[in-house]
């Protein structure tokens, strides 16, 4: 499934290649200096280059077949600040430049915030939720800067089949039991829990209700190996001196090994297989 992860790669990506971003950042846009921003001019140098397209997440929900993940993109350029004298810097028409930067930078940040809105519209991976909403500013973080906040809500799809994760359905489901019979018939009826593949299995009890010793049984895929069993130090051995296999089937379209222990034993001891 994709996350914040894959939302924070794809605008580092995009923004990589964008000729206006200098800077591309993520984390707590009021603490610039604990965020991670990574500078497109000099790698070798540690500060901000700007402009700075900054990523940090509010929220997200989880819907039937997709997260929508609701984030806030800032688009930002440097306030150069003029020297603070009674007659400051004007244009030909007498404009206060002071006063004329910061609405000149907002309007730039907008236009470089309908750039990542148009790449994200229609994008099958990470597509834009509604109309996003756009929040001028002109504040002090790190430093002075001026730009537009754009509300971002990203419907990311994720396959809704638990099949797709180490559950107790499909390829990882291990399965196991006791009896008297030393028979196994459905095996999917018995005892289980989700494995992964080169990890060991502890299982605590075969049948902890046993009162006497019984045959022991454990159905595994066929593309997971175990080869060893051990209750403790010194009472271990190869599965083949414990356990036969009596039986390969199919079950959910996963092909099962089923193997029985030679013959009863304890059912209430812990085991490991491996």
């Amino acid at each position: 499934m994709k996350s914040w992860n894959s939302v924070k790669k794809a605008l580092l990506e995009f923004s990589r290649i964008h000729p206006l971003v200098n800077s591309f950042g993520t984390g707590r846009i009021t603490d610039t200096n604990s965020a991670k921003i990574v500078n497109f001019v000099d790698a070798d140098v540690d500060r901000i280059f700007y402009p700075l397209v900054f990523a940090s997440p509010d929220n997200a929900t989880l819907n039937s077949g997709f997260c929508q993940l609701n984030c806030g993109l800032f688009f930002m350029d440097k306030v150069e600040e003029f020297q603070k004298l009674a007659d400051g810097p004007t244009t030909a028409d007498g404009v206060d430049l002071q006063q004329l930067q910061p609405d000149e930078i907002m309007s730039d940040m907008l236009q470089l915030a309908t750039d990542y809105v148009a790449q994200f519209t229609n994008n099958y991976d990470l597509e834009l939720v509604g109309s996003p909403s756009v929040t001028f500013f002109d504040d002090v973080f790190s430093d002075r800067v001026a730009g537009c906040r754009v509300q971002f809500n990203l419907a990311i799809p994720f396959g809704p089949s638990i099949c797709a994760i180490p559950s107790l359905t499909g390829p990882w489901v291990f399965y196991y039991g006791a009896n008297e019979s030393g028979i196994v018939g459905d095996f999917w009826d018995g005892q289980m829990f989700a494995i992964r593949p080169g990890m060991e299995i502890d299982i605590d009890a075969f049948d902890s209700n046993a009162t006497e010793n019984m045959y022991l049984w454990f159905a595994i895929p066929s593309t997971i190996s175990v080869t060893n069993w051990r209750r403790s130090l010194i009472d271990r051995g190869l599965i083949s001196t414990l356990f036969n296999l009596a039986d390969t089937t199919t079950h959910n379209g996963v092909v099962y090994d089923v193997y029985v222990s030679n013959w009863q034993t304890n059912a209430t001891t812990q085991m490991t297989l491996y």
